[in-house]
């Protein structure tokens, strides 16, 4: 007896469930190739040597803001490092007024490199790599799916396929 035909339908949902991971496994290839870029250029950033170590106080010496609505100002700052005087400006938030002291970070290196906030990198990186780790397993989660379940394959494929159209 020769083997049965398969049907017109079967035809179209075995066609679309081995579009779907194909281009899953083009999503889980992308997914892997940025979430290792994340976690990578997140240590990068993880270990980056904090310049900004130096703190001290510095009076406002100026307040100019330029709009109302973005509350952004720039700020003239005057601060002593090592019996140097040093004036610097910064963009912040409009909550200082002329004559207020406020906390700095400077590079003891350079003082002229100042900030108004504590460099912390460790946050950033860590997120970075938290966030390359996640797009990595998500890629392989969706790409395990559509390889063990024909239905998820094949709703994963017509959905590929509207998108191109």
């Amino acid at each position: 007896m020769p083997p049965a035909r398969e049907s017109l339908g079967e035809s179209i949902y075995s066609g679309a469930a081995a579009f779907g991971v194909f281009t899953s496994f083009i999503g889980m290839i992308v997914a892997l190739v940025c979430g290792v870029g994340l976690m990578i250029w997140g240590i990068f950033v993880f270990q980056k040597k904090i310049e900004l170590t130096g703190q001290t106080q510095a009076r406002v010496t100026d307040v100019a803001c330029q709009n109302d609505k973005t509350r952004v100002c720039d700020i003239m700052i005057s601060y002593v490092v090592q019996e140097q005087t040093y004036q610097h400006h910064l963009q912040l938030p409009s909550v200082y007024f002329v004559g207020e002291e406020m906390p700095v970070f400077y590079n003891p290196a350079n003082p002229h490199q100042v900030s108004g906030a504590a460099p912390n990198y460790k946050v950033g990186g860590g997120a970075m790599m938290a966030f390359g780790l996640v797009i990595a397993a998500l890629g392989l989660l969706q790409f395990y799916i559509v390889r063990r379940f024909k239905f998820a394959a094949a709703a994963s494929g017509l959905g590929d396929a509207f998108r191109l159209l």
